[in-house]
Parts: C-alpha cells; structure tokens; sequence
C-alpha cells in the first residue's frame, strides 16, 4: 500500500496491535470490507513527443523526440495552468522519430485546490479526517529546441513553475507544483 498506511502496517505486523480502526483497515486489506473508489476521470489518453533533456542535439530533425502521454484531462488544463504545448515543448506524436523504450519523461504535477474544507469518515479506518477537494493534473515536458544546450532538467522545472505561479488563482483556489526527472531504463 506504499506510504499511505505505513504507520498501520506498521501496528499490524510489528506491533502486532488490534481493534477498532486496525481491524477496519486489516478488513479491508482482507477484501472483505466495503470500498468504493473515488477518481478523476481521464477522459482518454493523448500521446505526444518530447525532447530529452539527456540527449543533447543541434538539429531539431535529429531522432531524439520520444513518445509520451498525458490524460485528456490534464491536456485540457494545460492554458488554465499558465503553460503552453510550446513551453512545454510538446510535439505531434507524428513527430516521434526514436523508439524511447525505457524512457519516462520528465512531468510536472499541478495541483489545484479549489473549495472549503470538509471533513469525511474514511471508507478503510471509520475515522474522521479533513478533505479539500483536489484535482491534479500530470503534463510531461521536453528540452526546448533552442535551450536544449543550456538549460537542463531542473532549470525548466523552474521555468514552468514560475509560470504557474503567476496565473492569479480564483478566490479560494491554490496551486502547488511538483516534478518527476525524466528516466532512462535498460531493458
């Protein structure tokens, strides 16, 4: 389950602890509570291309824009978020003149916190906790033509931030930023 209920593996294996939200969430993890998922959806999946960071080229034309993908959602909120395909530097997936296996690009994650705070009775524990709705959009980007010998990873981890950072939110709306580095695996 990763992170999210360490603390209660934890009590359950080590601590070998028992009653009320453990054995909701041994019950669960049993499959023999009730659970329902709550999710966005992803209104289908747009492929693009993008130019990696740890390939360096003069020419444009050279094989090295790889595919990736986002949601169609978090295609939709790209403008919204203050970014652009051209920032970004998306291309047509048309584009993609290399076979990228073992690449996973470089993502910038945008989370919009919009509304008050509610508080909830969660599904797994039965205990009470504080939720502000969330939506959260995945966008990945590429090294810039021109910037491609300058500007590295992190730097247009930045760049992009900061033109999140200067959308003027709604009243009770925030933003936050995060960032996965491109990879590259050897299959």
């Amino acid at each position: 389950m990763g992170r999210r209920f360490s603390r209660l593996d934890y009590a359950t294996k080590v601590l070998k602890a028992t009653g009320g939200a453990i054995d909701n969430y041994k019950a669960f993890k049993a499959g023999t509570a009730d659970y329902d998922v709550e999710g966005q959806k992803r209104n289908g999946t747009v492929r693009i291309g993008v130019r990696p960071f740890g390939i360096l080229v003069a020419s444009p034309a050279a094989p090295t824009i790889y595919p990736s993908s986002l949601s169609g959602r978090a295609d939709g909120q790209i403008t919204a978020n203050g970014l652009s395909k051209l920032t970004l530097s998306h291309r047509d997936a048309d584009d993609v003149n290399a076979s990228g296996a073992g690449f996973n690009s470089a993502k910038i994650i945008v989370q919009v916190a919009a509304g008050a705070t509610t508080s909830k009775i969660s599904q797994i524990t039965k205990l009470s906790y504080d939720k502000t709705p969330t939506e959260s959009y995945t966008i990945p980007f590429g090294a810039v033509d021109a910037d491609a010998a300058t500007e590295g990873v992190y730097e247009a981890f930045q760049r992009l931030a900061g033109q999140v950072a200067a959308v003027a939110p709604a009243a009770g709306t925030s933003r936050r930023v995060s960032f996965r580095a491109e990879k590259f695996r050897q299959r």
